[in-house]
């Protein structure tokens, strides 16, 4: 018996002005036998889509899958590191929530915040790395600067050096192709949100920080870290149909774990079999992709 009754997929952005198109924020809502997409051009606007849609969802007594692509996590120790209570996924969220400002027209702070955290908790120029061409941002340099060896967190996640994720890119690049840094940092606070808001917050639950989908903990809404470069196959067909990769992106993953849970083969990558060590910093710390094994 499957597990949900409707997905929603979510392209992320962390465009500094309102767009559409590639590059832009994409949702791709399958529920039953019908499908569509939608293409909001603020990441404010996307997440009052998104919430009006589960409402709806939840109002017909759906139960939803909603994945974002971008890590829900940093590599454990981090979060310490910062001066925030070890494995505590909550504070970091809170912390970038916080510490970052986005505006209703995607006007946001990332590069100088994140140069600002380099300076002032590790002496400048690290983790966090990347910054547009031609600017100078106190803190940042343009290129990764090394010294993960003497520090108490790695450069990757448990779940980035496992069998096909190996290629991802590192939560601390900030800029230029394929990153995916600046996501985290502008998508966790509104993830956040999403979680704590008053008419959600006790049908959802974050995964694999809160929820493993197995025994009788099956929240109606249940939102996950998803990767669309895991299943290339899913998507490269929609590419030429579709407005853009992203579009592509979204619809194929939307179809393809409905189409794993019709299977009962999603409930297995909502519970992988894992080292007890890594299965712990998963579900405190550092989260998971879905479908990484």
């Amino acid at each position: 018996m499957a597990l949900f009754d409707a997905y929603v997929m979510v392209d992320w952005s962390a465009a500094a002005v309102p767009t559409t198109g590639r590059d832009s924020i994409w949702i791709a809502i399958a529920a039953a036998r019908s499908e569509r997409a939608e293409n909001p051009p603020t990441r404010g606007a996307a997440m009052a889509s998104l919430r009006a849609t589960l409402l709806r969802l939840r109002g017909q007594g759906k139960r939803v899958l909603v994945g974002f692509d971008f890590p829900f996590g940093y590599p454990a120790g981090f979060a310490a590191a910062l001066g925030l209570e070890q494995g505590n996924w909550r504070a970091l969220w809170r912390f970038f929530a916080d510490a970052f400002a986005d505006g209703a027209d995607n006007a946001n702070d990332r590069f100088r915040v994140a140069g600002r955290i380099n300076r002032e908790r590790f002496g400048g120029l690290f983790p966090f790395w990347g910054h547009p061409p031609g600017r100078r941002i106190a803190g940042l340099s343009k290129g990764k600067r090394h010294g993960f060896a003497q520090r108490p967190f790695a450069e990757r996640r448990a779940c980035e050096l496992r069998p096909g994720a190996r290629s991802a890119k590192t939560v601390w690049q900030l800029a230029y192709t394929g990153s995916v840094g600046s996501q985290v940092l502008l998508g966790l606070p509104r993830v956040l949100a999403l979680r704590e808001d008053e008419a959600l917050r006790d049908d959802t639950r974050v995964w694999p920080f809160e929820t493993r989908c197995r025994g009788d903990d099956r929240p109606p809404v249940v939102i996950a870290e998803i990767w669309p470069s895991l299943w290339p196959e899913a998507w490269r067909e929609l590419e030429g149909r579709a407005a853009c990769k992203d579009e592509a992106q979204v619809r194929g993953l939307a179809r393809h774990l409905a189409r794993l849970d019709r299977a009962d083969l999603l409930a297995a990558m909502l519970d992988p079999p894992l080292p007890p060590e890594t299965s712990a910093r998963m579900a405190a710390e550092e989260a998971w992709i879905l479908g990484v094994a």
